[in-house]
């Protein structure tokens, strides 16, 4: 299998340094380009008149502003107006127009009102209505014979103004999920970032298990080294142990780790550059003797992760993989992972496969592509178990199979 030409450059170590100095680095025009250049592709391809943005991560792919992504996600702030072709329009805060004026690269920057009862309180209706007739007015001096707009995020207040307007509204969802679901070799040199500091966070966070250390302990060890490392944000803290182990999903709190217990940590952390690492590690905290039960869970959820990778191809169905990919056994289809395939890139990403069982309730359609990025999941916890075992790997998809982007090694003392 051909391998990924950056990648021997960004393997784990512990220099010291920064886990960037000396990697190579993307071209963050060049990727810029790539980015919008796929999303205006879709929109053409739909035959839309648009594609309005405020989700600040569809933002950034668009047009690559990142400042306030965490607060926007809850306060709509700013947001982009991509036409078909051509240059952007950017819609920002008031009073912080500026950060889209430095860039340079759209053909407008306009204030915004942002949209929540907390900056408008009972003038709220009359301020999106103000903004949605501005919008209809954009789109109709950008194609004026088409009045099909796509929006990724609705607030009531918008539903309610845009139904003033002569707009027929869809949802921006799929094309900017299509359009990011192809990565150029510079995208994949920021994931390749982004896994490079979650390892060297794995790094640390095993170092750092002892019996007493909580879980929230290690859920700041992550942050820390993402952080300091120029990373962004977490999606969840979803770092478990001992008994919090099974069922899955369940966040850090102040518990303390005992010797013997199982540690699950799931990164899921958006890094340098804007892109998620999603790779997941069960360690088990010593002086102790792992018991046999751990060791069985441990094997099975690797046997889980490598068969389906063993399996996964360019140019399958998502219905042939759901198909293909390792039978669960009886005893852990009742808490089975929702996935054990979905794609990432700037956070988890569409698409996210699903086991035969689900075939019925979320079986689309689909086929596996060179430049997909996806993370393999497995969690191996019995309903009703004590414990659970999640492993996760992150891939890339070639013309010739698949590329293993995670390195961050197995447990070896729940392998012995």
């Amino acid at each position: 299998m051909p391998s990924y030409p950056h990648r021997d450059a960004l393997s784990h170590r512990s220099s010291g340094l920064s886990v960037r100095d000396n990697e190579p680095q993307p071209d963050m025009e060049r990727m810029r380009h790539y980015r919008l250049g796929r999303l205006q592709d879709q929109i053409k391809k739909m035959g839309y008149a648009g594609a309005l943005l405020f989700d600040p991560v569809n933002v950034r792919y668009a047009t690559g502003i990142s400042n306030y992504a965490v607060y926007g996600m809850h306060n709509p702030l700013r947001c982009v107006f991509v036409p078909p072709e051509g240059k952007c329009t950017l819609f920002d805060h008031d009073n912080l127009e500026y950060f889209g004026e430095q860039l340079g690269i759209f053909a407008d920057v306009r204030a915004m009102p942002t949209l929540s009862f907390f900056y408008y309180g009972n003038l709220l209706q009359e301020a999106a209505d103000g903004f949605c007739k501005e919008i209809a007015d954009l789109v109709a001096t950008t194609n004026p014979e088409n009045r099909r707009l796509a929006i990724d995020r609705f607030e009531p207040s918008l539903a309610r103004g845009f139904a003033k307007t002569d707009m027929d509204i869809y949802d921006a969802q799929e094309p900017v999920e299509r359009a990011r679901s192809i990565k150029s070799d510079d995208e994949v040199t920021c994931i390749l970032h982004s896994i490079s500091v979650a390892e060297e966070a794995l790094a640390e966070i095993r170092a750092a298990l002892k019996p007493g250390a909580t879980e929230n302990q290690m859920a700041a060890l992550l942050q820390y080294v993402n952080i300091s490392n120029g990373g962004e944000w977490s999606e969840y803290k979803l770092i478990s142990s001992g008994g919090r182990t099974n069922p899955w999903g369940q966040e850090a709190t102040d518990r303390k780790i005992r010797a013997g217990e199982l540690l699950i940590v799931d990164t899921g952390m958006v890094g340098p550059l804007g892109y998620f690492a999603d790779l997941t590690r069960t360690f088990i905290c010593e002086p102790c003797k792992p018991t046999d039960e751990q060791k069985r869970l441990y094997s099975i959820a690797i046997e889980n992760i490598e068969y389906n990778m063993s399996v996964l191809k360019p140019g399958m169905t998502f219905h042939e993989f759901s198909h293909a990919c390792w039978k669960l056994p009886d005893e852990f289809v009742g808490d089975r992972y929702p996935t054990p395939l979905h794609a990432v890139g700037m956070r988890g990403e569409w698409p996210m496969l699903c086991y035969p069982i689900d075939l019925h309730k979320r079986g689309h359609e689909g086929t596996i592509e060179p430049g997909m990025t996806l993370s393999v999941e497995s969690y191996i916890g019995a309903e009703g178990g004590t414990e659970g075992v999640k492993l996760e790997e992150q891939v890339l998809v070639t013309e010739d199979g698949i590329q293993r982007l995670s390195t961050f090694p197995y447990e070896e003392l729940l392998m012995a």
